[in-house]
């Protein structure tokens, strides 16, 4: 088989993931732009503040289920579907869908209890009435937590079906409405416009993904199927795989308190140094997962395992071939590219050359960033997201143990440092467990890629 025809493998995943790339670029694009109109409007304001405490929670519980939903949802309904059990995976749907929805009721109805013990600790620097705007923002802003029980389902939906352009894009819906209600009504109502256009853009965003599902022939309305049976093995992967989430999580906590101990302005300098990577992995990263994981779990569902593995390397072979090369010229413009986006004001020369110090050693993790992305839906597509958990440990450890002991060498640098080194530790740490877990299966997968 010549290297082209190989390459031809992971051809429709390398399509999707610039599909899905485009999409995601479209999504901060938009964000980008609400984001200046907002500063123009209101600037570091106590409203600003308040918008901005008020809507953490919804966005990073929206977030979470996100990362967890998918990975766990698709690869049982391509099975399902792979079995000829079309019934059940329609049924499946509707159970996650009510699930989905229901929970993140349950999750809203608690917060809005817990506000009044939240807040005061959330954002303990505020005075009374700055309090009082964020709590009142933040009711407003619940919705949000039910609109993604839904919208999570249903872009995992439109992936298993490849409708990869519409579930990526859907979300540049809400900040583009947010930015027209907000010079619509900003005079009028203060902050409080861009509440409205959060929570308008969203009931827009859930709109266009419902039509898209229902001329899939799927219902709409979450209902209860009648039975939890598919619905259990799906619960069984998202619970561990949630752990594993929110143990990453902690790795920033990690660095934010290692950057604390060190000189004055080293926060802020770890904070703009880290910058681009968290952009372009947002958009780089996440797009290889979104695009790959349909098809590795439609090869899994089908048990191809000699496809299956040929995609995985050769695409790891396209990804790195141009994640390498982006991350080198990225490094090499780093300074000029801090300068341009940071350098003016209160932000000198010398700020610049530290935090493109800390950007260049922050990109070295990029290509890892990739490959792990791979590598955990690879995993996710054999249904063994309960192997997240001791992966995510072994990044915990190493985040821990090389921020302490690399900041004390390269200062604020050595710990973006560090996430190279965690990266790397993950990524070998999931392939000696997948190739373990394989075995057990009884599905070797061999050390010839032909």
């Amino acid at each position: 088989m010549g290297l082209l025809q190989r390459a031809d493998l992971a051809r429709p995943m390398l399509s999707d993931t610039l599909i899905v790339a485009a999409g995601n670029v479209a999504v901060k694009a938009a964000g980008f732009l609400k984001l200046i109109v907002a500063a123009h409007l209101f600037g570091t304001s106590d409203a600003q503040d308040a918008f901005l405490a008020a809507f953490l929670l919804p966005s990073v519980i929206g977030d979470i289920f996100a990362a967890t939903g998918a990975p766990v949802l698709i690869p049982e309904l391509l099975r399902l579907r792979a079995d000829g059990r079309a019934l059940d995976a329609d049924k499946l749907y509707r159970e996650a869908l009510f699930a989905g929805f229901s929970g993140m009721c349950a999750i809203a109805g608690a917060l809005a209890l817990a506000a009044p013990l939240i807040f005061p600790i959330l954002a303990s620097g505020f005075d009374t009435a700055k309090t009082g705007l964020t709590m009142t923002l933040f009711y407003c802003l619940l919705p949000l937590l039910l609109l993604a029980g839904c919208n999570v389902i249903w872009r995992a939906v439109l992936n298993t079906h490849h409708r990869f352009a519409l579930a990526a894009a859907a979300p540049a819906v809400t900040p583009l409405l947010t930015l027209v209600i907000l010079v619509a009504v900003v005079s009028q109502w203060g902050i409080f416009a861009l509440a409205a256009g959060t929570i308008i853009g969203g009931l827009a965003e859930t709109a266009l993904l419902a039509c898209a599902i229902h001329r899939l022939g799927y219902a709409v309305l979450p209902a209860w199927g009648g039975s939890a049976g598919n619905l259990r093995s799906v619960l069984s992967q998202f619970v561990p795989l949630l752990g594993g989430s929110l143990l990453l999580g902690c790795s920033p906590l990690i660095d934010n308190a290692m950057a604390a101990g060190l000189q004055a302005g080293s926060i802020s300098v770890l904070n703009f140094g880290i910058k681009l990577v968290t952009v372009i992995t947002s958009i780089g990263p996440a797009a290889v997962g979104t695009a790959a994981l349909p098809h590795l779990a439609g090869m899994a569902a089908r048990r191809e395992w000699q496809s299956m593995r040929r995609n995985i390397y050769w695409f790891a072979l396209l990804i790195a071939g141009v994640a390498i090369p982006a991350t080198a010229l990225l490094i090499a413009f780093s300074e000029p590219l801090v300068r341009v986006a940071f350098q003016r004001g209160a932000f000198t020369e010398s700020a610049t050359q530290a935090v493109a110090t800390v950007q260049r050693y922050s990109l070295l993790q990029f290509p890892f960033a990739v490959l792990s992305a791979l590598g955990f839906r690879f995993a996710a597509s054999l249904r063994s997201n309960d192997l997240l958990l001791p992966v995510a440990a072994v990044g915990i450890c190493v985040t821990a143990a090389g921020d302490y002991f690399l900041s004390r060498i390269l200062g604020v640098a050595g710990i973006t440092l560090t996430a190279t080194f965690s990266q790397l530790a993950m990524i070998i740490t999931l392939v000696m467990l997948l190739r373990r877990r394989l075995a057990l299966k009884s599905t070797p997968f061999p050390t010839n890629p032909c």
